[in-house]
C-alpha cells in the first residue's frame, strides 16, 4: 500500500496545497498534481512545496515538493 506523503507528514505541511501555478502569480494554488508516495519502510518528517518566485516570476509552472523521511 502506498502512503501519500503529505497526509502522512508528522509536522504540518509547509507552503501551499497546490503544486501548479499555471506561470499565474495569482492562482490560488489549492491542486495538488504532484505527489510523494511512500511505503510503510518510512517515516515522513516533513513535507513542503516551494514557491518561491524570482523576479516577480516562477521559475515552473509546477513548485518542487521537498520531503524528509527517515527509513526504518
Amino acid at each position: 500500500m502506498l502512503n501519500d506523503a503529505y497526509i502522512a507528514t508528522q509536522t504540518p505541511p509547509y507552503g501551499t496545497t497546490g503544486t501548479y501555478n499555471s506561470f499565474k502569480l495569482n492562482a490560488k494554488m489549492q491542486n495538488r498534481i504532484d505527489y510523494v508516495w511512500t511505503t510503510s519502510h518510512f517515516t515522513v518528517n516533513k513535507y513542503g512545496v516551494l514557491n518561491d518566485m524570482q523576479y516577480g516570476h516562477f521559475a515552473s509552472d509546477h513548485f518542487p515538493v521537498l520531503v524528509n523521511m527517515t527509513l526504518h
